[in-house]
């Protein structure tokens, strides 16, 4: 992936054509801290479209995106994972734990610290 742009409501993705033959299509995947792992948000069937905007982005700390490319013999290509933290989003995450029921997260503030605990 080449590069990540943000505005307060979105992120626009671009990256490098795939220049193989055996094109199929490419998958566009995301994560949040509140996913358990990657999530395919978009579908790319034209091998010439090399950008997407995603304007669903969670209200997260972060969000990570990851290109992938599938090829008609089933084989995949995949791009490096680059790590976004939210748009207009004032903090600075410190720590995340999670455990079976409940979530811990610290961050930053301008001067202050906070602690929160979500439980599920």
């Amino acid at each position: 992936m080449d590069t990540l742009l943000s505005d307060k409501d979105s992120i626009k993705l671009s990256w490098s054509r795939l220049s193989n033959d055996q094109f199929s299509y490419y998958s566009v995947l995301r994560q949040s801290w509140t996913d358990d792992g990657e999530v395919s948000i978009a579908r790319i069937d034209s091998n010439g479209l090399t950008a997407f905007t995603d304007k669903t982005v969670p209200i997260s700390p972060f969000v990570r995106y990851r290109i992938v490319g599938f090829l008609k013999n089933g084989d995949t290509l995949q791009s490096n994972r680059q790590e976004k933290e939210y748009p207009g989003l004032n903090l600075k995450l410190v720590q995340v734990v999670r455990d079976a029921d409940s979530v811990k997260i610290s961050w930053q503030k301008i001067f202050q610290s906070v602690l929160i605990l979500m439980n599920r």
